[in-house]
């Protein structure tokens, strides 16, 4: 049924190649918000992105995968709606889960 990876002959792409769409996030000030229920990713190296959690209504939709575009330029996947602070490429494609998307 699943074919070893040793067998697939790996190539070079580029991402553009397989997203949809990329935006630059809606960004809010993480130290002007207060304690809540909204996920709030930022450019965290650790932690999926995830900086805590916020009072504001989350702004961004699930499924997707956040990109620091200062600093540590980690990629994560977000399976939750949420708020972010600024400098965050989101791309998106409606095919992905969180399997595909996190090997990419």
């Amino acid at each position: 049924m699943f074919r070893d990876l040793g067998d697939v002959e790996w190539k070079e792409f580029k991402v553009s190649k397989i997203v949809e769409t990329i935006n630059i996030a809606k960004s809010k000030d993480f130290g002007k918000l207060t304690f809540g229920d909204t996920v709030f990713v930022g450019r965290q190296e650790t932690n999926n992105g995830v900086q805590g959690f916020v009072s504001v209504q989350a702004c961004e939709k699930r499924d997707c995968i956040t990109i620091s575009m200062v600093g540590n330029s980690r990629a994560f996947w977000q399976q939750y709606k949420f708020a972010t602070s600024q400098n965050i490429l989101i791309l998106r494609n409606s095919k992905f889960n969180k399997y595909n998307a996190k090997f990419i």
